[in-house]
């Protein structure tokens, strides 16, 4: 198997040379973060540093590209070490027309609506681009990840995250997508089907089917409108289990410091006993400056966000979101965060977050973090 390895990176380093317009990039990301946490009547100090090493060679037809990292984390007074390959992916395109882009190895892949599919897996993603449509199709497998670095949702398995590297949820991840652009009153539609099979146990599988259009409605007021149905197949859902997650959001742009103001509404089906609930393949995270994540089933969520950059170094934003149960719409809690981030340098940057999460059940999360990063 090594020999396979040296013999197929040899000749792939090759060709790259014989390429025309070969290049060779490469370079780093240093990140400290501080953060203190008040939570369920305890505080904490966490700090977590990381390293990521990047390289890239090949030219605009055909490249190779490797990224991984390591991290240290003290979390809670619990210490954790990660280490990841967070890319090494081979890139074909067509770098006149555009016509093409085909990725190989490991990639990073987000579904069309963002909030069920965000993640690295081991796979191919091919995408085809015309003027007024475009489509692509991909695949891959998940249980090579890091657990504690691509957080999968899996109700009916215990994540590991004990060690350097635990394995993730095996999983086989399918999907086709077809985007068109202004075809009807200038509004842009595109239709995702995506599976998930257990390929461990058969016993958690599900389809999605996502709708999704956005575009300008008057002045310069936009919208992002998705739906999604979920059917859930194997022994964990018994019978098949129809699950909906559905969003909406008004974007409202201003012309002074590049500011908007964003209205966002999000329903996730799910009842207490566990029928329909809406599960998808990534967890979700709850604030920007958080490790906290949701799976957003049985919630409502509605949420009110601006940003604003006054300064083309100098970047804010605040949100402020309500959740609801969607079983019976009791309230459920709520969530807000403020974060600025300022670029001292175009290689040295400052970041500020503080977020609270509330839930009337109990939980309280409060978190500042103050976050330096340097590339190299």
């Amino acid at each position: 198997m090594s020999r396979f390895f040296t013999r197929f990176f040899s000749g792939l380093f090759l060709i790259f040379c014989f390429s025309g317009a070969f290049a060779l990039d490469f370079g780093g990301v240093f990140v400290n973060d501080s953060e203190f946490r008040f939570r369920d009547g305890g505080s904490y100090i966490n700090q977590t540093d990381s390293v990521t090493l990047w390289g890239e060679m090949g030219n605009s037809a055909l490249s190779f590209g490797i990224e991984g990292f390591y991290e240290f984390k003290f979390l809670d007074g619990n210490v954790f070490h990660n280490l990841d390959l967070n890319l090494a992916r081979l890139n074909i395109r067509s770098p006149d027309s555009g016509l093409f882009d085909i990725k190989l190895g490991r990639i990073y892949k987000s579904d069309l609506t963002g909030y069920i599919l965000g993640q690295k897996l081991d796979g191919v993603d091919f995408m085809f681009n015309f003027p007024k449509v475009s489509f692509g199709f991909y695949g891959g497998y998940t249980g090579l990840t890091n657990t504690n670095t691509t957080k999968m949702v899996s109700p009916s398995k215990s994540l590991i995250t004990d060690g350097l590297y635990p394995l993730n949820v095996g999983t086989v991840i399918g999907g086709l997508s077809l985007s068109t652009s202004s075809l009807i009153v200038n509004q842009d539609m595109s239709f995702e089907v995506m599976g998930l099979l257990d390929a461990e146990t058969l016993e958690e599988n599900r389809v999605y089917f996502s709708l999704l259009s956005q575009g300008l409605i008057a002045g310069n007021w936009l919208y992002n409108a998705s739906s999604t149905l979920a059917l859930g197949i194997g022994d964990f859902y018994g019978k098949p289990e129809v699950s909906n997650l559905s969003a909406l959001e008004f974007i409202r742009v201003f012309k002074g410091w590049h500011s908007s103001l964003r209205l966002s509404g999000l329903y996730a089906s799910g009842f207490d006993n566990g029928d329909n609930c809406f599960y998808p393949v990534t967890a979700l995270s709850v604030l920007p400056c958080s490790e906290v994540t949701i799976v957003p089933s049985s919630l409502v969520l509605l949420g009110i966000a601006g940003t604003a950059k006054p300064m083309d170094n100098l970047y804010a934003e605040l949100r402020f979101q309500n959740q609801f149960d969607s079983g019976n719409f009791s309230y459920y809690g709520l969530s807000y965060s403020g974060k600025v981030v300022y670029s001292v340098f175009s290689d040295l940057q400052l970041s500020l977050c503080l977020g609270q999460h509330y839930l009337v059940s109990g939980t309280n999360y409060v978190e500042c973090s103050l976050s330096l990063m340097t590339l190299f």
